[in-house]
């Protein structure tokens, strides 16, 4: 995992695929020790007990439930995106102070290893790259002179996307923003030609659960995030 290893200083994997058993977390922990990785990351699927019970053998630590929603991509007639716009790097300093405090459910704050100010410093990263060019559009919504938030939108094949952040700043909260921004995603995404939308949310995050079933999203998947340190 190359960003998360450059920005949190430590080097970091990543286990692929949903499953462990005795046999393949042996030839896991070998490789971890051959490569001397400080941290491993695994994204458990949630229906499989046995390698949930092979994790949590191995030290390994429930961060997150991964809730991952999706869009069957039409028209949207509502007009409540408001006067939403593609961000400009004007923006940018207030879309990283939103940042800082919009994701506090996140897995990288229930990780102790990580301190608060290396979780909130790694969003403002993820939302500068974003405006960057890691994302293929960044909306954000005006209020008066300010941003009430924000949104990213990527394009992973000419028929499906995804939504990777959305931010509304704390005096906004409520009033209808993030409902706002999730239409100018829709619509983006409609305008693009995609059939299928994803977004993914904690499972700990239920107002967030709510704001996209509110918006037509349906769950599709449920997986364990676990995270092992060695150092």
């Amino acid at each position: 995992m190359d960003w998360d290893s450059e920005f949190f200083g430590a080097r970091i994997a990543r286990i692929e695929g949903g499953h462990l058993s005795d046999a393949t977390i042996d030839r896991v922990l070998q490789w971890r020790s051959d490569h001397q990785a400080a941290c491993l990351y695994f994204l458990c699927a949630s229906d499989d007990d046995e390698s949930v019970r092979v994790a949590e053998r191995n030290q390994f630590h429930l961060v997150d439930i991964r809730m991952e929603l999706s869009w069957r991509v039409r028209k949207v007639e509502d007009d409540s995106a408001g006067d939403a716009r593609l961000c400009q790097r004007s923006d940018l300093p207030q879309l990283q102070q939103i940042a800082s405090g919009s994701y506090e459910l996140s897995r990288f704050y229930f990780d102790r290893r990580f301190t608060r100010t290396q979780a909130s410093a790694f969003y403002r990263e993820w939302i500068t790259k974003s405006c960057d060019g890691s994302a293929d559009a960044v909306f954000v919504l005006p209020l008066q002179d300010l941003i009430a938030g924000f949104i990213t939108c990527h394009r992973e094949s000419p028929e499906q996307g995804r939504i990777g952040l959305v931010g509304v700043s704390e005096n906004a909260r409520g009033a209808g923003a993030g409902r706002a921004l999730i239409k100018t995603a829709q619509r983006y995404f409609f305008d693009q030609g995609a059939k299928e939308v994803f977004v993914v949310t904690q499972g700990r995050n239920i107002a967030a659960q709510r704001l996209y079933q509110a918006n037509g999203f349906r769950t599709h998947s449920m997986r364990l995030w676990y995270h092992r340190w060695f150092k």
